[in-house]
């Protein structure tokens, strides 16, 4: 029979494996719902990982003139993005276990819409040099 503290390891492995690496931390991402409506709402969501607000982010700031910044969150919102699943290993025959992340093979080819921003930024020079290597890179 499980222990108490079993299943509220097995909980907690849970949404460390399964919630954090899909949703971000859950935690911070309810904490992005209570300034929703607010300018901080989206740096809050491109924080933990949303591709779209980062993208967001990186639109705006390019529209500011702050290219550095803006290029920083294109990159993130651009990148590949695996899927992982947690993988319950039997540790012996005492009925304990081990949880672990395994990459599921499903993954997000990244924000496309970033990607092609990057790719014009780097083509056209738009705030820094001209970078063919980055251009084929996005």
């Amino acid at each position: 029979m499980k222990s108490l503290i079993q299943i509220f390891s097995i909980g907690f492995l849970v949404v460390c494996f399964v919630v954090a690496p899909i949703f971000g931390c859950a935690y911070t991402l309810t904490d992005c719902n209570k300034l929703t409506g607010t300018e901080e709402y989206s740096e809050c969501l491109a924080s933990n990982g949303v591709q779209d607000a980062q993208f967001e982010m990186g639109l705006k700031e390019f529209s500011d003139g702050n290219t550095e910044e803006a290029i920083e969150w294109l990159r993130r919102a651009s990148k590949k993005r695996y899927e992982t699943s947690p993988v319950f290993k039997s540790s012996g025959s005492d009925g304990d276990f081990t949880v672990m992340s395994e990459r599921t093979g499903a993954y997000s080819l990244g924000h496309k819409e970033a990607q092609l921003l990057l790719v014009e930024i780097y083509e056209r020079g738009l705030g820094v040099e001209v970078n063919q290597k980055a251009v084929d890179y996005y």
